[in-house]
């Protein structure tokens, strides 16, 4: 310890119930000519056992966080499909053998005076197991955000953010990556800067995004590809009721 940086290191355990979504419960079917999609009313919680090991420094100018984590779970709630009859049926089970390692972190840095940065990251390898359904999967899988904000004159404020995803794995599926950016301008009035406005726009390089969705069993193979729109504008005004004063005692 000293009087300019803080640094802190620190351990820890927890177990986490995680209870299912009432739609995993529900037994209403939904049924066409060549899909049936059932909940399973039996689902109990899944419990998850969570190691972590944090590092922590703090600084007027720089601060930054590490985790390091492990959790794993013997019952985990997942969905699964089955080829029967010539028909795909899609419910849910508690049989998930999970276990997970993670590192993951972020930096808040201010640059110079009017200049700050922010970057999140998290880097995960997954590893699910089924004995019920025989089935077994492992992969990484990674995201990035980043954001830079810059104080200009008159009051204006510019952001700049992007970030994306390498994909990831499930028990039966694998996702492609994406990504993402955009910027804002906004501007602070009245007393006590009480109201904002906000202009901002994102996707305006390449105004599609296609994404790819694999799923895939002993059985049976699907393929899902979808196209979106990434592009968007937005005005936005806020107003503050509260005040921002305060008196500190030394």
């Amino acid at each position: 310890f000293n009087r300019k940086r803080t640094m802190m290191l620190k351990a820890g355990y927890n177990r986490r119930i995680a209870r299912p979504d009432i739609s995993y419960l529900s037994p209403d079917v939904e049924q066409t000519s060549r899909f049936i999609i059932d909940g399973n009313p039996n689902l109990g919680s899944s419990k998850a056992h969570n190691l972590n090991l944090t590092y922590s420094t703090f600084s007027p100018k720089l601060n930054v966080n590490l985790n390091l984590g492990y959790t794993f779970s013997n019952n985990q709630v997942s969905d699964y499909s089955f080829h029967k009859d010539g028909v795909l049926h899609t419910t849910y089970g508690n049989f998930v053998h999970s276990k997970e390692t993670s590192l993951s972190g972020y930096v808040n840095w201010t640059m110079f005076k009017g200049t700050s940065l922010f970057m999140n990251m998290n880097v995960t390898y997954s590893d699910y197991k089924s004995y019920k359904t025989n089935e077994h999967d492992s992969g990484f899988g990674s995201f990035i955000f980043g954001s830079i904000r810059q104080d200009l004159p008159w009051k204006l404020k510019l952001s700049l953010h992007g970030g994306g995803s390498t994909g990831g794995v499930s028990l039966q599926t694998k996702s492609n990556g994406y990504y993402f950016y955009g910027l804002s301008l906004s501007r602070s009035f009245l007393k006590e800067d009480r109201l904002r406005m906000t202009f901002s726009s994102g996707g305006f390089i390449k105004r599609y995004m296609k994404q790819r969705r694999e799923t895939y069993t002993e059985t049976f193979r699907q393929l899902r590809l979808t196209k979106s729109a990434r592009f968007y504008f937005s005005f936005g005004l806020s107003y503050r009721l509260g005040s921002h004063k305060a008196w500190v005692e030394k």
